[in-house]
């Protein structure tokens, strides 16, 4: 609902006779803009944070260990998931100045950073996923919401 706008004729109310759905859709008709950069939840950095980022590496005695080790900590069996070992400094940057983003986002970043890409090695058993762990050096690709990285979309860039 757009709210009232008074004496304001339609055509011709802006943004601040609006709600907050008619100041984005405003924003959406006049600048192109995305609807969830508007609406970015307060955590999310964090979240991607918690789930993607693995700085300094944890220890393990090889990388498939690595990968059951961090994703039963997650509590998730996931096909395929991907942890990125850099600090949070060089992350944010792929979203301001080193990355190159397109329309929807998603920045690619220009340097190379260290990974550990997980693959689930069979069909999961109840309580018990196996892992092959591929450690990697390269270039990622990250969701962006107000210049920061977002839990989804992150993985390595070919």
């Amino acid at each position: 609902m757009l709210g009232s706008l008074g004496s304001v004729s339609p055509a011709r109310a802006g943004p601040q006779h609006w709600g907050h759905l008619g100041l984005c859709l405003w924003l959406t008709a006049a600048e192109s803009l995305d609807c969830n950069a508007v609406f970015r939840p307060p955590d999310s950095f964090q979240w991607f944070m918690r789930e993607h980022v693995d700085f300094p590496k944890t220890s393990a005695t090889n990388d498939h260990l690595y990968c059951n080790v961090m994703i039963q900590n997650m509590a998730a069996c996931k096909l395929t998931h991907t942890f990125i070992h850099a600090p949070a400094s060089q992350l944010r940057t792929i979203c301001t100045s080193r990355g190159r983003c397109n329309l929807y986002n998603e920045c690619d970043s220009n340097a190379a950073y260290p990974v550990t890409t997980c693959w689930l090695n069979r069909p999961p058993h109840p309580r018990s996923c196996v892992y092959r762990g591929i450690p990697q050096i390269r270039r990622i690709r990250v969701a962006c919401i107000w210049g920061l990285p977002e839990p989804w979309g992150s993985f390595p860039v070919s």
